[in-house]
């Protein structure tokens, strides 16, 4: 009998007691999966129990995430791997950034010529380009072919891997044209010709029956002209017809041959009387005409020791031979041309003749001064142009080209006069605004007894967001106040009246602040700019009173706001009011190098100085460092910065081994330094030079600069100098030099 633990028994024997077992009961749990932000489901597992082996990801990552591992219990698990279950359990995904691999994707001209530059950094989809190779022989481009698939130009492609993209060529389709005949009168058919396109066409004989009384004349092509059989029209490019052409078929009267020996004749055969003319041939070498004989025919000659001459035609065949002697050379005297600094069209020169000189193309920062004439006494044509000529004389000549520094050209831009007429209200001070920029809207007038409502221009309310192109007026328009009545009530008199002057200083004090000022007294407010901070400008009632230090107002009457402007102190020494705000913007954004501390930004900028802003501009844009070239190629400069500049391709020197660190940058050579910065961060530089709107100086700019300049200017980083020049020769300032990397950097950071 079976008793539980703990239950009494009577024992009144010996008594055993036995032990019975079972099995022990199996528990079983539950494993559910948490897509933790992907997508998907993953069926729940049942009946665990101990030992679970996790498995694969079923779930979809969230964009731009891949599988990491399991989490269970907070504890990071691979797939694959055991855990121990005693309790339902949820396993969650656990993510991680997809990490972002680049490749690189290279052409093959497949049999073409010429070559593509490899494109690097790409991840992802990418544009096919247009074909860049030249085509084979007999062959056209038809696509790419990008892993054995065809593509067009502008396809994209998904880049997962080093890609090579090859030229597919197909032969150029052959266009026939169909030559027809048309008897024109004639009876009878002649088949059609087909030919290539481009290919020549022999015109045949006639195969056409004359019209009665006449005979055949030639083919005449369309508009082309009249051709003889066996004659050869060079290129056909479209379907024609060939018109038969007849004239009356008349007697034709009795002819002679003329045959002539080393000459020509202007006619083979003529009839008797006609006039003949003949002409020898060019001597040979050492040889000149001598006389004609005149061998059958008995004609007699104008002229006979005429290498041309005439005769008139008999009853018989003519033959005349032209005969030659030994020539007698006079050998003329020539004098020796030297030229320095230049070259010469003739290194020797004949008395008389005229000599064309021009002079090498200055170096950087001068310019083309004259030319000296050091010996050969001649008179030059133009002594102050770089080409010129003069007539050579009777001695050596020996001129030199002289140069000088080049004169900086300084640009003044289009200004325009926006003034206020306040109606009877307080005076505003008029502005001068640069042509396409804003006016400042000014702080409001007052005029006693009327409310301010608004400036107007030709009774339109003007926007001060409006672009100035010329001189402008603005109206005050005012609204009346209305009028209070007196109140009543005994006689005491006016209390003192005071004047509100509102105050504004960010980064500084103003003291007082926000002072109350009795009517008729005078308050001077003095300004203090934070550490730090300069003051740029004192606006009193909206009008400019300068970057003073302090302001007293006199005889105050009403209310009054003074507002002062400040900027964080530039790094540089000394700059140009316009250029403070961006001067502080530049130096936010890590533009100006540290090297340009105490500089005087006003000061002209020079190769060296520019490649640091060409350095930082790279810097700032791509957030990568720049590093120097191991091994420095120049034997004129160790600077880090144009060592940067080097191995990021940024410049390439003057030379193989020299940089001239010290002279004055032109602004062809800052366009291509800052173009080579942007495509180096992978900005797309391309430019149209074919149909873009050329400078009226395009001709000064160097090949290697032009297709950078005309991108600079499209960009509106680097803009031309008036009368639609660019100036290509010219000169910036350090801190013009850094605003165009500013301007860049707020127009590339936002594109790339």
């Amino acid at each position: 009998e079976e008793k539980a633990e703990g239950a009494e028994i009577i024992v009144t024997a010996d008594t055993e007691v036995q032990a019975v077992w079972e099995d022990i009961p199996v528990v079983t749990y539950t494993v559910t999966f948490d897509a933790n932000g992907g997508t998907g489901t993953m069926a729940d597992v049942t009946e665990v129990s101990g030992t679970y082996t996790l498995p694969s990801n079923g779930f979809t990552a969230p964009e731009g995430k891949q599988f990491k591992c399991w989490s269970v219990d907070g504890e990071e698990k691979a797939e694959g791997a055991e855990i121990i279950v005693t309790a339902d359990t949820e396993v969650q995904a656990v993510w991680e950034d997809i990490p972002v691999v680049t490749y690189t994707v290279t052409f093959d001209a497949n049999g073409g010529t010429g070559t593509m530059a490899d494109v690097t950094e790409v991840s992802g989809t990418y544009t096919l380009p247009s074909n860049g190779f030249t085509a084979p022989e007999g062959k056209q481009f038809k696509c790419w072919s990008v892993d054995g698939e065809e593509k067009a130009e502008g396809a994209e492609i998904i880049v997962t891997a080093d890609t090579e993209v090859q030229a597919v060529w197909e032969d150029i389709p052959v266009v026939t044209y169909t030559v027809t005949f048309d008897a024109n009168g004639g009876t009878g058919t002649m088949a059609s010709v087909e030919v290539n396109e481009g290919e020549s066409f022999t015109f045949p004989e006639n195969g056409f029956t004359a019209p009665e009384g006449k005979k055949f004349a030639g083919w005449d092509m369309e508009g082309y002209g009249v051709y003889q059989p066996g004659e050869t029209r060079e290129s056909i490019t479209s379907n024609v017809n060939v018109k038969a052409n007849w004239e009356e078929d008349v007697v034709t009267p009795t002819t002679y041959e003329v045959a002539v020996t080393n000459g020509t004749t202007d006619k083979e055969e003529a009839e008797e009387g006609e006039t003949v003319t003949i002409t020898a041939n060019a001597p040979d070498t050492g040889k000149e005409f001598d006389k004609w004989e005149v061998v059958s025919g008995g004609i007699t000659l104008a002229d006979e020791t005429s290498a041309t001459t005439t005769f008139t035609m008999g009853t018989a065949k003519v033959e005349v031979t032209a005969k030659y002697k030994d020539e007698v050379i006079v050998t003329p005297t020539t004098y020796e041309v030297a030229v320095t600094n230049g070259t010469t069209d003739k290194e020797e020169a004949e008395e008389g003749e005229t000599v064309t000189i021009t002079a090498n193309a200055p170096d950087t920062g001068k310019e083309f001064d004259k030319w000296e004439v050091v010996s050969g006494g001649i008179t030059l044509a133009d002594e102050t142009s770089a080409t010129t000529t003069f007539t050579m004389g009777t001695a050596k000549v020996e001129v030199t080209a002289k140069y000088k520094d080049k004169e900086e050209v300084i640009v003044t831009p289009t200004t325009y006069e926006v003034t206020f007429n306040t109606d009877g209200g307080s005076e505003v001070v008029a502005q001068t605004v640069e042509e396409g920029k804003t006016a400042i809207k000014p702080t409001n007038p007052t005029k006693s007894g009327y409310t301010f409502k608004e400036w107007q221009k030709d009774g339109v309310t003007f926007d001060f967001t409006t672009a100035i192109t010329g001189d402008i007026e603005l109206k005050a328009l005012w609204t009346k106040n209305e009028t209070k009545p007196t109140s009543g009530g005994g006689g005491g008199g006016s209390s003192s009246s005071s004047y509100k002057v509102t105050t504004k200083m960010e980064n500084g004090t103003i003291t007082p602040a926000n002072a109350s000022v009795k009517k008729n007294a005078v308050q001077e407010f003095t300004f203090k700019a934070n550490d730090g901070y300069e003051i740029t400008d004192v606006l009193v009632d909206g009008k400019s009173v300068g970057a003073v230090e302090s302001y007293k107002l006199e005889k105050v009457t009403s209310k009054h706001t003074i507002e002062v402007k400040t900027a964080k102190k530039s790094i540089l020494s000394n700059v140009d009011d316009w250029a403070k705000e961006e001067m502080t913007k530049a130096e936010e954004k890590g533009l100006i190098p540290e090297t340009f501390e105490k500089k005087d930004g006003t000061k002209t900028i020079d190769r060296t100085d520019f490649a640091a802003v060409a350095v930082k501009l790279y810097e700032a844009i791509s957030g990568k460092k720049a590093e120097p070239v191991s091994t420095n190629p120049f034997t004129d400069t160790n600077n880090e910065y144009v060592l940067k500049a080097y191995n990021l391709g940024i410049t390439l020197g003057t030379s193989e081994t020299t940089f001239t660190p010290d002279a004055e940058i032109t602004r062809e050579q800052m366009a291509t330094m800052l173009t080579r910065a942007l495509n180096k961060v992978g900005i797309d530089v391309a430019v149209d030079l074919e149909n873009a709107t050329r400078f009226a100086d395009d001709s000064d700019l160097s090949d290697w600069g032009r297709a950078s300049v005309y991108f600079m200017a499209k960009e509106e980083i680097i803009k031309g100098v008036g009368n639609n020049r660019f100036n290509g020769l010219g000169n910036a300032k350090i801190e013009e030099a850094i605003a165009m990397a500013l301007r860049s950097v707020d127009k590339f950071s936002r594109a790339k």
